[in-house]
């Protein structure tokens, strides 16, 4: 009667594995968030249990034809198990998007068809040949397969050895962080194979499926402690189920202590040196995200290669049974949306200025003109048309120029800009423009190039040299005729070259200092018949190009208008391109 004495062990070692599977199960879903993940895992601790439930009633089973019916049903559950497990690992390494309708429809298909042949074999056959009844060391049913049985149990090995190959793979090329934790699963989940190959050598006793529900005692040690220890099923799985795989933005996940616990992709490319930074103070990998490195910052600046870029910052709590574990934080790059804003802004700011141009300025020569018309009519001399010829020209003038400021000023984009050599372009200028006798000198090679809308450029030279001209001879700086002789007090006017940029000068009387600011403003004149405008078209034309202009005098004392933050390159050097 030893054999009986062994049976009763084993049931109790059964009943003893089923209890401490359903208590795991219980544990874990009360104490873990209620995630895809967490949720699958349970079942797969549910389904054990069953399993271990069912060998117990085979072997305690009245009739061999029940016992029969038992082994089909626990073999059935053991199928279910293989495949929870295989989902359960997806869950865990966020790879579910593989699970189409198709792959489901194959799943559940496979599953359904190997129950069914399994429940109802006593009928065809079709899986289990025969069954008999193996006496060593106690009693219990054996099957005797098919072919069309091993193909079923292959299929079902193959989801258990996915389901490690998966794991595999996000301890490999997954988030480093959470490397322990996968290894623990890792460890833990191969232990039914180290089973069955024991089993098969004759070293475990009793029914497979048995010594399966008694060994996966030894996986949830493992998944016990890898709860405790290394806090499965919390932060990182959940930010990546709730943030990582929704969003395009750079996404962290930062612990309560202000640790960087992981980071998607894009947070990669944008940051580099996070890319083995998990686990460290994000003071040190990240300062710009910290406000004196106790809360987050709404908003940063970075600058580095000559680049700039504007990012807001938005953070979520990350909570495990009301306790703060962690924190989501997402960065947004808003560098193009803030230009799109400020040239919002300018645009807005041109409009008004516009109206009031053209509710005060264009009155005035209106006026004029209608006075004179006026005066033609009632005496008949048609001489006074000349003045109101006069007036409609300055009109003219400064509907031009406000077209002008609206076209030239709009941003530049990459694809606008040419390669074209500085000094062609001033020339070009030159000849469009009404020079009077002036003369340039050039202080720069003329190979020299630059990068630049041609049309915008050359609009910038026409407006700097007419300004020249008009405001640089030898009458605006005395007041009076030029002398004779003085070559009608022509202006000289030249284009250098600055470190990071260019300028033009001329030798005229300059500006005072307290006025240089105010140059670039709408209707700044100093002479009667300017619009005011040609400066702030200038103005307008470098911003859109990314460039800053200034104004200063020369060291003869001459007015220059400088432009830095320019890429001037010589003219056998290619420009480095950009991704």
């Amino acid at each position: 009667m030893d054999y009986l004495r062994l049976e009763t062990f084993y049931i109790g070692v059964l009943f003893l594995s089923s209890a401490v599977n359903v208590g795991v199960a219980v544990w874990l879903r009360t104490r873990s968030a209620n995630e895809q993940a967490v949720r699958l895992f349970t079942v797969l601790l549910l389904l054990h249990p069953i399993v271990g439930l069912l060998v117990v009633a085979e072997l305690l089973a009245p009739s061999q034809s029940l016992a029969h019916v038992f082994y089909g049903v626990h073999n059935t559950t053991l199928v279910a198990i293989n495949v929870v497990w295989f989902v359960f690992t997806l869950a865990y390494a966020n790879r579910t998007r593989i699970l189409s309708r198709p792959v489901v429809g194959l799943i559940v298909g496979y599953f359904v068809g190997t129950a069914t042949l399994e429940v109802t074999n006593t009928t065809h056959r079709a899986v289990w040949r025969s069954y008999r009844v193996v006496t060593d060391p106690f009693p219990y049913v054996e099957g005797e397969p098919t072919l069309l049985f091993l193909v079923l149990t292959t299929i079902m090995t193959l989801f258990h050895l996915a389901g490690i190959g998966v794991l595999g793979y996000h301890l490999l090329f997954g988030p480093s962080r959470s490397s322990r934790r996968t290894a623990t699963l890792l460890v833990g989940f191969t232990m039914p194979l180290v089973i069955l190959v024991l089993w098969g050598l004759g070293m475990v006793p009793g029914p497979l499926n048995g010594a399966f529900i008694v060994g996966s005692t030894v996986s949830l040690s493992f998944v016990a402690w890898a709860v405790f220890r290394h806090q499965l099923f919390d932060v990182v799985p959940l930010a990546r189920e709730r943030v990582f795989e929704e969003l395009d933005e750079i996404v962290l996940v930062v612990d309560p202590d202000y640790h960087l616990l992981d980071y998607n992709q894009s947070a990669k490319r944008a940051f580099p040196e996070l890319v083995g930074a998990t686990g460290s103070p994000l003071v040190e990998v990240l300062p710009h995200l910290l406000d004196d490195g106790e809360s987050f910052t709404d908003s940063f600046t970075t600058y580095e290669n000559g680049r700039l870029d504007e990012y807001t910052v938005d953070t979520s709590q990350l909570t495990v049974d009301a306790s703060i574990r962690g924190y989501g934080v997402i960065i947004r790059n808003v560098t193009e949306r803030q230009q799109h804003i400020r040239d919002l802004e300018q645009q807005t700011m041109q409009l008004e200025r516009f109206a009031s141009t053209l509710s005060h300025d264009l009155r005035n020569p209106l006026n004029v003109a209608q006075g004179w018309i006026d005066v033609t009519i009632e005496s008949g001399d048609l001489q006074h048309l000349e003045r109101s010829q006069s007036a409609l020209g300055r009109m003219d003038q400064i509907i031009s120029d406000l077209l002008t400021l609206a076209r030239e000023g709009r941003a530049i984009d990459d694809h606008e800009l040419a390669r074209v050599r500085i000094v062609d372009v001033f020339e070009d200028a030159w000849e469009t423009t009404t020079t009077t006798g002036a003369r340039y000198e050039l202080e720069l090679d003329a190979d020299v190039v630059l990068y630049a809308d041609e049309t915008r450029l050359r609009n910038v030279f026409e407006n700097l040299v007419r300004n020249a001209v008009e405001h640089g001879s030898a009458k605006s700086r005395s007041g009076s005729d030029p002398p004779v002789g003085s070559g009608g007090g022509a202006v000289t006017i030249t284009l250098g070259r600055l470190v990071d940029g260019f300028y033009v000068e001329d030798d005229g009387p300059g500006i005072p200092l307290d006025q240089h600011q105010r140059v670039f403003d709408y209707e700044y004149t100093t002479a009667k018949s300017g619009t005011g405008l040609g400066l702030a078209i200038v103005e307008s034309i470098a911003n859109a190009h990314g460039w800053t202009v200034t104004m200063s005098n020369g060291p003869d004392g001459g007015a220059r208008i400088s432009f830095t933050n320019v890429e001037l390159v010589d003219a056998e050097v290619e420009r480095p391109t950009t991704s």
